[in-house]
């Protein structure tokens, strides 16, 4: 170099473009950390409108299920009031066909009985009948009985005895001629009572390090070359705006993954452990949806099923009286016996009524004299009074050529609301006795 070259210290200039670069690579840094949180919340409230959607559609099956959940106890109800109804029409409709029984025996009696048989008495307790009479030989007692077998009201012929007995009226006992005297028990067929129905490698740029005084060392152009291990050595921490491009950037991008790691950790996983939670609540709501949509499917044939029971019911129910109707029921019974021309000894009605559930039973011990069609035809007219009267434990005698009938006539009243009420409470408090 000539004497008169002029030297330009170039200290102070570098120093700036060092301290620019420091102060570009902090505002980078920041603006990087800033789309950092950003990005986090973006995620965020992405997690957030998962969990919340799935809220809503969670909270949609718990509605529906609560619903389904109410019409699954409605269901119950009217399966109770069904219930309840069934087993009230099925009384109603044993006592109806009973009503007839007196009729088919006295009826099946003379149909059913041989030549060379005669009765001396019939006696009925429940469906369970005796027989007392005479026969001219065993073999006519075995005819009765093949007879009741085929009868279609009378069933069971079981014989008790045969004896052997002098005629009835005969003169001298021990030289009258002899006749089987037997003893038979039937049963009276009745009406069945059962019916069905829910990282990044760091790398760096550096400067080639200060020259001598006075005298700049040659400067290595950025991105020329790849750095070493001794590049990465001389590197200082505190001037990384003067780094090198890539490490800088590798800097950088590890600053952005770091931020994103704890918005990770610190918030999306929550976030994410809340939407699974949530999610897999929904599962378990389909299926306590679908399971609990099978039982309440048949919801409103429940309901068509109770009122048209109840209109059935309500029909039955008319063939019972009311207490207002229970003088006129038993001028009706009498008049019955009177018409067919029976003379009534005893016509004594019970001093109190047997309560029932939802009706009351009042029998009438009654004796009538007469023959044996009248008879029948009176029980024929009982059996089709508007109201149900059934003849119970019916005893037919002949005493001394003259016919006479027992039994027990028996009608029934619906009890009105507060005596229903009544018999409720106190089978209750029997029932709570009971488990003392």
């Amino acid at each position: 170099m000539s004497a008169g070259a002029v030297r330009i210290n170039l200290l102070p200039h570098r120093e700036q473009k060092r301290a620019a670069r420091q102060r570009q690579f902090i505002s980078l840094a920041i603006s990087l950390a800033i789309l950092g949180v950003a990005f986090i919340g973006l995620v965020h409230m992405y997690f957030a409108s998962r969990i919340e959607n799935q809220n809503s559609r969670n909270a949609l099956l718990k509605t529906e299920i609560t619903k389904l959940d109410e019409q699954i106890r409605e269901i119950d109800k009217l399966r109770e009031q069904t219930q309840a109804l069934l087993a009230r029409k099925q009384v109603v409709e044993t006592l109806q066909t009973n009503r007839t029984e007196a009729v088919h025996l006295l009826d099946q009696l003379v149909r059913q009985l041989p030549d060379g048989i005669y009765l001396r008495s019939v006696r009925q307790q429940g469906p369970r009948v005796t027989l007392i009479g005479y026969a001219q030989s065993n073999a006519r007692v075995s005819t009765l009985m093949r007879s009741i077998e085929s009868s279609p009201w009378l069933t069971l012929p079981e014989l008790v005895e045969i004896k052997s007995v002098p005629v009835p009226g005969a003169q001298g006992r021990e030289a009258a001629p002899r006749i089987s005297e037997f003893t038979l028990n039937l049963q009276v067929k009745r009406a069945a009572r059962g019916r069905r129905l829910a990282g990044g490698g760091e790398s760096g740029r550096g400067e080639a390090g200060r020259a001598g005084p006075g005298l700049p060392r040659p400067r290595r152009r950025e991105g020329s070359q790849g750095m070493n291990l001794d590049d990465l050595r001389r590197l200082n921490i505190r001037e990384v705006g003067n780094w090198p491009l890539w490490p800088k950037v590798g800097v950088l991008a590890i600053l952005f993954l770091v931020i994103v790691a704890a918005g990770a950790y610190f918030d999306w996983m929550d976030q994410y452990e809340a939407l699974a939670k949530v999610e897999a609540e929904e599962q378990t709501l389909r299926e306590q949806y679908a399971e609990k949509k099978n039982k309440a499917i048949n919801y409103d044939l429940y309901r068509q099923q109770l009122a048209e029971i109840e209109l059935s019911f309500g029909a039955l129910l008319k063939q019972l009286p009311n207490k207002s109707e229970m003088d006129a029921l038993l001028t009706d019974i009498n008049q019955a016996g009177l018409g067919r021309g029976l003379a009534f000894e005893l016509f004594k009605p019970a001093a109190t009524e047997r309560m029932a559930e939802f009706y009351a039973e009042l029998p009438i011990t009654i004796k009538i004299t007469g023959n044996y069609h009248d008879m029948g035809a009176f029980a024929s007219d009982v059996a089709q009074l508007p109201r149900i009267v059934t003849l119970n434990d019916v005893a037919i005698a002949n005493d001394k050529g003259v016919l006479t009938l027992d039994a027990v006539a028996k009608t029934y009243r619906y009890l009105d609301e507060e005596e229903v009420a009544k018999q409720r409470r106190l089978a209750k408090e029997a029932k709570e006795k009971g488990k003392k």
